[in-house]
């Protein structure tokens, strides 16, 4: 599992020198691609539990919500823990000895805060690989003039409790030791307003970041023809055996339309965090969820399989909306999905208020801000 996320983390480091869109799995996952899937916990499947609160809810984080904790050593071998920095705010960023922009990266935003004389700390985390690699590490970062503090990530905990989708990868957490944003990104590059040395800055004088300057507000391009029109109506049954379908919830509750795959790693990544939406805002904002998942048509050998993998997703990740069977993706197709996660906001009128597409780390603040726009009369955009 190491092996394989050091890799995904290689691959993605072109990518974001010329992008930071959500990513997520391509077209491949339609029915006529359809390969044989992997079990997604080699344990037995056990008794679903009891949901847990939302604080709980595993390998989330939320912005405004205390940051997790670090599993990494400094140079010396000492444990390295966010209390270590108390007091001022914090800037992990994620790198690799083999990724000549993120140590670029980490010495512009070191010089941008140094211009604007914030007291922010920076702590670089690259992959523990033993004392004497780290100590090359640690000297690669001194050479390029670096002077954040060189942490090494045991097992690559920590950067998997701060939700990494490639690197360079920024963390940003305030003297209270709470997560106000994060991911992959480039110093320079505005996230909305501001870019991540305007956000330190700020915090370090102790001011406020906008609300909503980590949401992802932007309906993709081919989605945007089908907002404002009727939503496609299905009917499907759910893994409880129930019929669900969109004509169920119109005229008294928006809905969440949550397409996804069981072999997409990046909807796996996407499902608890919409969980923990749901957990906290979702009926206080008047939202139901319905999760669509891709199967293949049920004449198919692998179906079954696909179904137990299903299962197992939805109890390991404790997902508590109901997941309706897409068996053939004809309902997919409807909605002209092109690449998993693929969510759609629908109104209360049955239209398609908004959408989205790809892996976002603070989804539940994407939906929240779009629904408060969507209150305020603001364009669905």
């Amino acid at each position: 599992m190491t092996s394989n996320r050091s890799s995904r983390i290689l691959i993605i480091i072109i990518l974001l020198i010329a992008t930071v869109a959500p990513l997520s799995c391509a077209a491949a996952t339609k029915s006529k691609d359809v390969k044989k899937p992997k079990p997604a916990v080699s344990k037995a499947a056990k008794p679903a539990a009891k949901p847990a609160p939302a604080a709980q809810v595993s390998g989330v984080i939320s912005l405004g919500r205390v940051a997790p904790e670090l599993f990494a050593r400094d140079i010396d071998g000492k444990n390295l823990k966010l209390s270590n920095f108390k007091g001022r705010p914090l800037v992990i960023a994620f790198w690799d000895v083999r990724c000549d922009v993120c140590i670029k990266q980490i010495a512009e935003l070191e010089a941008g805060l140094e211009k604007s004389k914030a007291k922010t700390a920076v702590l670089a985390v690259s992959q523990d690989q033993g004392p004497d690699k780290n100590k090359q590490s640690a000297e690669i970062l001194k050479k390029a003039g670096v002077k954040a503090i060189p942490g090494f990530d045991i097992a690559n905990k920590t950067g998997e409790s701060y939700g990494i989708m490639g690197i360079p990868f920024f963390a940003i957490i305030d003297k209270d030791g709470k997560v106000q944003g994060g991911g992959s990104m480039l110093v320079s590059q505005k996230i909305r307003t501001m870019t991540l040395t305007d956000i330190a800055a700020k915090l370090s004088a102790g001011e406020s970041i906008p609300k909503c300057e980590f949401a992802e507000m932007k309906i993709p391009s081919d989605y945007e023809k089908m907002a404002g029109k009727e939503a496609p109506n299905f009917k499907l049954t759910d893994l409880k055996g129930d019929p669900q379908s969109p004509s169920f919830f119109s005229g008294f509750s928006r809905l969440l339309l949550v397409f996804w795959a069981p072999t997409c790693p990046h909807c796996r990544a996407e499902l608890p965090r919409i969980e923990q939406f749901k957990r906290e805002r979702a009926d206080k904002l008047g939202l139901k969820i319905l999760g669509v998942v891709g199967m293949p048509q049920k004449s198919d050998p692998a179906s079954e399989q696909f179904l137990d993998l299903v299962k197992q997703i939805v109890e390991q990740d404790k997902i508590s909306f109901p997941v309706a069977l897409d068996y053939g993706q004809k309902t997919r197709e409807l909605y002209n999905v092109e690449g998993v996660p693929s969510l759609f906001l629908v109104g209360v009128d049955g239209t398609i208020e908004h959408a989205w597409r790809g892996e976002a780390l603070f989804v539940g603040r994407s939906l929240e801000c779009v629904l408060e726009k969507l209150k305020a009369g603001d364009v669905k955009k």
